[in-house]
């Protein structure tokens, strides 16, 4: 084979690559499944393990406090989470209690709360936020809202 039909062969190749890199990449999607799996065993037993390791993950450290009398030494700069079940359990049904999380709150604590099933009314740490029992409410206060079908004044 002469030298000119070996680099005619060479520059062929090269172009027919290339063409067929420029096919594929054009006409050819890549796609990601995700299957969701059963619920590993830990996370079946611990229905908090996906907040553990997301507070874990943001340098926080997570311990499960079991008896409400823990609730009054809480670590400076700590995360509280407090379920709906809170006040069936008595975490806080004392003035003094919820008053002093809501002062280590104010040095720098962070709550994370959630709303309990019943009323908000009786609820010592949420009034304080200003937290309304309106389950229809989706709104700010102070939002404008405008109606459909509706003119304006």
């Amino acid at each position: 084979m002469s030298r000119r039909a070996l680099l005619f062969w060479i520059f062929g190749s090269l172009v027919f690559v290339a063409l067929a890199a420029y096919f594929f990449a054009q006409n050819v999607e890549w796609e990601t499944y995700r299957e969701k799996g059963k619920m590993s065993l830990e996370a079946r037993r611990n229905p908090y393990l996906a907040t553990e390791r997301f507070l874990a993950r943001m340098g926080r450290e997570t311990r499960r406090i079991k008896n409400p009398s823990a609730l009054d030494s809480l670590p400076e700069g700590g995360v509280l989470v407090l379920a709906n079940e809170r006040d069936n359990a008595g975490l806080y049904t004392r003035l003094a209690r919820s008053q002093a999380i809501l002062n280590w709150v104010e040095r720098g604590g962070y709550l994370i709360l959630e709303r309990d099933r019943g009323t908000v009314e009786n609820d010592l740490l949420l009034e304080p936020f200003e937290v309304m029992d309106n389950d229809n409410m989706t709104e700010r206060p102070g939002i404008v809202r405008h109606e459909r079908d509706m003119d304006a004044p």
